[in-house]
C-alpha cells in the first residue's frame, strides 16, 4: 500500500470512530479514541466480536464501559510503568551481581597463579630467606583472596535481598493490575483471562463450565439518592456477599460499573442456577447502614442471568447470552434469577 492510501485509510478509520464515539455519547479521549479506532479498523478481533456482542444486548455505550474495555484490552498505563520500572531494577541488580562474581573469579585466577608461583619458587629457592619471603607473599594473597571472598559474599547476599524485593514488587503490581480496587476482587482483564482458561479446561477435560452476570437493581437511583459513598459501599457489600457464596475453584469479577460476573468452572447449570438464587436471596436479606449515622436505608437486590458454555463458541456469544438472561431478569421485575434456557421461551 502506499504511503497515500495509508493515509487515506488510517483516516478513513478514524474518522469512523468519531462518529461512533459521539453516536454513543462517548467522551473523544484518547483511550476512548484508542479503543473505538482497534474496533473501526478491524486490526483487533476480540475488541471487535466484544463491541459487537455488547452493542447487540445493551445498543448503548458510555464512557465507564469504554474505560473498563479499554483496561481489559490495553492495561493500565501506569502498572506498566512500575512493571518496567521493577523489571529494570531486576536486571540492574543482576547485572551488578554477575559482575562481583566476575572480579571474583580474576581474583581466584590471580590466587591460582600465586600457588602456582610458590611451588616453583619453593623448588628453586636459593636460601631460607627467599622461602621465609615466598611464604610472606602466599600468605598475603591468601588473606586477600579471603577479604575478596567475604566481600563478594556480602555482595551477593544484598543483591539476592534486592531481588527478593523487586519479586514482591512485581507480584503486588500483577496483583493490583488484576484487582479491582474498590471491592478488592478480580477486575474486567482477570475476568478475560480465567474465563479463557476455564474455557480451554472445560474443552480439554470435557466438563461443563457456567457464567453468571448480576447487575445491582436501581443503582444508579440509589446512587444519585444516597451518593456516591453510600454507592461504593454496595458496591463492597456484593462482593462480599458473592465472594462468600462460591467455591475456592469459581472467579468472582467486577465486570464494570454495578455488574459482576461469576465463572463457575465443573457446574452443570442447574446448579450454578442454584448458586445464583442463594446469592440474590443473601444480598436481598443483608440491610444496608449508613455508617455515619447508623439509619438504615433499605436493602440491596440483583437480577442475574446464568448461561452454560458450548464447547468451542466464541466467548463473546457465551458473555452475551448470560448477558440477555440478565437483562430478560431485568425485563420480569428484577431481584430474579434467569437461566439461558428461559431465552427461548422469550418473545
Amino acid at each position: 500500500m502506499s504511503p497515500p492510501d495509508r493515509v487515506s485509510l488510517v483516516q478513513a478509520h478514524a474518522d469512523a470512530a468519531m462518529a461512533h464515539m459521539r453516536d454513543n455519547g462517548i467522551a473523544a479521549t484518547p483511550q476512548n479514541f484508542m479503543l473505538w479506532y482497534h474496533y473501526c479498523s478491524g486490526e483487533h478481533a476480540e475488541i471487535k466480536r466484544t463491541i459487537d456482542a455488547l452493542l447487540a444486548i445493551k445498543g448503548m455505550f458510555d464512557d465507564e464501559l469504554s474505560e473498563d474495555l479499554f483496561e481489559t484490552f490495553f492495561g493500565n498505563a501506569k502498572q506498566q510503568r512500575a512493571t518496567q520500572d521493577a523489571s529494570y531494577r531486576m536486571l540492574q541488580t543482576l547485572s551488578e551481581a554477575l559482575n562481583e562474581v566476575s572480579l571474583a573469579g580474576e581474583g581466584a585466577r590471580r590466587y591460582g597463579d600465586a600457588l602456582h608461583s610458590f611451588s616453583g619458587g619453593v623448588k628453586d629457592a636459593p636460601s631460607p630467606a627467599a622461602i621465609t619471603d615466598l611464604l610472606h607473599n602466599i600468605v598475603a594473597e591468601t588473606r586477600a583472596m579471603a577479604e575478596r571472598n567475604s566481600l563478594l559474599e556480602r555482595h551477593l547476599a544484598h543483591s539476592s535481598e534486592q531481588i527478593r524485593d523487586l519479586q514482591t514488587t512485581l507480584e503486588e503490581v500483577r496483583r493490583e493490575a488484576l484487582t479491582d480496587s474498590l471491592t478488592g476482587i478480580a477486575n474486567r482483564r482477570e475476568f478475560e483471562r480465567k474465563l479463557k482458561a476455564s474455557a480451554a479446561e472445560a474443552i480439554a477435560a470435557h466438563q461443563d463450565l457456567c457464567l453468571i452476570i448480576a447487575d445491582i437493581d436501581h443503582f444508579k437511583v440509589f446512587n444519585d439518592a444516597w451518593g456516591h459513598q453510600l454507592g461504593d459501599q454496595v458496591l463492597r457489600l456484593v462482593a462480599r456477599t458473592i465472594t462468600a457464596g462460591i467455591k475456592g475453584q469459581d472467579t468472582a469479577a467486577r465486570f464494570g460499573g454495578e455488574e459482576f460476573a461469576i465463572i463457575l468452572p465443573r457446574t452443570r447449570l442447574n446448579d450454578a442456577t442454584l448458586v445464583a438464587l442463594h446469592i440474590r436471596d443473601d444480598v436481598a436479606a443483608g440491610q444496608l447502614i449508613r455508617r455515619s449515622t447508623g439509619e438504615a436505608v433499605g436493602r440491596v437486590a440483583l437480577s442475574l442471568g446464568v448461561a452454560r458454555y458450548r464447547p468451542g463458541e466464541p466467548l463473546a456469544e457465551f458473555v452475551a447470552r448470560a448477558d440477555a438472561a440478565l437483562y430478560l431478569a431485568k425485563e420480569r421485575g428484577r431481584n430474579q434469577v434467569v437461566a439461558e434456557g428461559a431465552l427461548q421461551q422469550a418473545p
